[in-house]
């Protein structure tokens, strides 16, 4: 797989490679997640955020095409009273399209990712992803991600509760 960094022309591109992606997080989570649509209003999306110089878009293409991609943002967090100055780069999507599963594509996108944090000096690479996407969670676990911090929710009772 080649992989290269988008340019402005492939905002239509990137929004038609999310399309599997966010198919799967709408199923399992209607109440947070849209269906998949590569719409004008997506499509302007990707178009804003590829004129960001933080945000990088990486493509994975083969013979057929372009199957993968990846976003991902370097961040600088100025130290607070709490926590020190950080920078590090965080994956935000990576898409690989399903047909295209299993063949080594999504971890050639992670190594492209783990290039860019060196190229611009960056210690850590972080990213998110849903408890649902056990897939996910084991392939990222294989690339050496570990927990670093846990997103708990809970749907508050109408009822109060009693003691």
């Amino acid at each position: 797989m080649n992989i290269r960094r988008a340019s402005q022309n492939d905002a239509e591109l990137l929004a038609a490679l999310n399309g599997p992606i966010q198919q799967q997080h709408a199923d399992h989570r209607p109440d947070v997640f849209y269906p998949a649509q590569p719409d004008a209003a997506l499509i302007d999306t990707y178009c804003h955020w590829l004129t960001e110089p933080e945000n990088i878009f990486l493509i994975g293409e083969v013979a057929n095409g372009p199957v993968a991609y990846l976003f991902a943002r370097i961040i600088h967090r100025p130290p607070n009273p709490f926590v020190r100055q950080q920078q590090y780069l965080v994956i935000d999507q990576v898409s690989v399209n399903p047909e295209y599963h299993k063949r080594g594509y999504g971890r050639l996108l992670i190594d492209a990712a783990f290039d860019l944090a060196r190229e611009h000096g960056l210690r850590r690479v972080v990213l998110d992803v849903w408890s649902f996407n056990t897939d996910a969670i084991a392939f990222y676990h294989h690339l050496g991600f570990k927990p670093y911090k846990i997103s708990m929710e809970a749907v508050p009772d109408r009822e109060p509760v009693e003691e």
